[in-house]
C-alpha cells in the first residue's frame, strides 16, 4: 500500500511541479511491469492520463470537503458556512501540502499538524522520487529502517526469511486402511486394503498386494473375481504376473467395487488364484471372501 500511495503522491506532485513531470513519468513506466496487481494497474491508469492533459489537471483537482450543516441549512446562512469553510480548506491545505496530496488517505502515522515544523532540510518531493531527500533526517528516524524481527518459533516469518526458531515437523495423522488377506497358501498371499469412497459409502477400493514368501518363484501369477449382481466389479490391470521368492518383490492391482444395496447386503466376492511353481505344477484356488 505504501507504494500505492507513493504513486498518487507523485502524480498529484507533477501537476505542481511541472518540471518533474517528466521524471514522474518514467517512474510510473517502471511500476506498468510490477507483479503487484494493484500497483501495476494504478501506474497504467497514472500514465495514460498523462496523454490527456486536460483530464489530467481536472483528475487533480482538490476535491472540497463535506461541510457541516451545508446539506441542511438552507438560504444565505449555508452559502456563509459554504465560504467559511472552504476558505479554512484553502488554509489547511496551504498549512499541510502533504495531506492534501495523500488525498485525506490513512497512512499510518500521524502527519505533522499546523504549526508543527518539517525536520530541518527535508526535500520531501526529492525523497519521493528517490532523491536521498535532504541532509536533515538520518535513516535512524525512519521506522521503516529497522529490520523487521520475528519471535523464536514463528514459523510463518521464517519461511519468509525473517528468521525464527527451527520449526518442529508435522507427523502425518493419515488413518492406515482396513486390511484383510483373503488367500495364504504355499508362500504365497493375497492381502486386501480397503479405502471407502468419502463420496459415497457405497462405493469401495481394494488395494491388492500379491506376494510369495515361499523358497521358489512363482510365475504365470492371475488373480479373477466373481461378484454377485447387485454389486458392480472393475479390476485394473495388474503390474505384473511374476511373484519372486522370499517376499522380495509384490504385484500390486486395483479392485473398484459399488454394493447397490449398501446397508442391506454385504460386500462378498468369490476369487480365482492361478499359478505355477517353478516346478512346473500348475496351482489353481478358489475362495470366497466377506468384506
Amino acid at each position: 500500500e505504501v507504494m500505492e500511495y507513493a504513486l498518487t503522491c507523485l502524480v498529484k506532485l507533477s501537476d505542481r511541479f511541472p518540471a518533474k513531470r517528466a521524471q514522474v513519468q518514467d517512474i510510473l513506466s517502471r511500476y506498468k511491469q510490477s507483479s503487484l496487481l494493484e500497483l501495476q494497474q494504478r501506474a497504467c491508469e497514472f500514465r495514460k492520463l498523462f496523454d490527456h492533459d486536460k483530464v489530467l489537471s481536472q483528475v487533480l483537482e482538490a476535491m472540497p470537503s463535506l461541510l457541516e450543516g451545508g446539506a441542511e441549512d438552507g438560504g444565505d446562512e449555508s452559502q456563509g458556512n459554504g465560504a467559511g469553510g472552504a476558505e479554512s480548506q484553502m488554509a489547511a491545505m496551504a498549512a499541510d501540502p502533504m495531506g492534501d496530496l495523500l488525498g485525506g488517505m490513512d497512512v499510518g502515522g500521524a502527519m505533522p499538524g499546523v504549526g508543527e515544523a518539517m525536520p530541518s532540510g527535508a526535500n520531501l518531493l526529492d525523497d519521493l522520487l528517490g532523491g536521498g531527500g535532504g541532509g536533515g533526517g538520518g535513516a535512524a528516524s525512519s521506522p521503516l529502517s529497522s529490520p523487521m524481527t520475528a519471535p523464536a518459533g514463528d514459523p510463518l516469518m521464517d519461511l519468509l526469511g525473517g528468521g525464527g526458531g527451527p520449526v518442529a515437523p508435522v507427523a502425518s495423522t493419515s488413518p492406515a486402511l482396513p486390511t484383510t488377506t483373503p488367500y495364504e497358501k504355499n508362500g504365497v498371499t493375497v492381502s486386501f486394503a480397503m479405502e471407502k469412497d468419502p463420496l459415497s459409502s457405497a462405493n469401495t477400493v481394494i488395494h491388492a498386494t500379491y506376494t510369495n514368501f515361499g523358497p521358489a518363484p512363482v510365475s504365470n501369477f492371475v488373480v479373477q473375481c466373481a461378484v454377485p449382481k447387485y454389486i458392480q466389479l472393475r479390476m485394473e490391470p495388474a503390474t505384473g504376473n511374476a511373484l519372486p521368492a522370499g517376499g522380495s518383490g509384490n504385484v500390486a492391482q486395483k479392485i473398484n467395487l459399488s454394493n447397490s444395496l449398501e446397508g442391506q447386503k454385504p460386500l462378498m466376492m468369490r476369487l480365482k488364484v492361478d499359478y505355477r511353481t517353478q516346478a512346473g505344477a500348475q496351482v489353481s484356488d478358489i475362495v470366497e471372501v466377506k468384506l
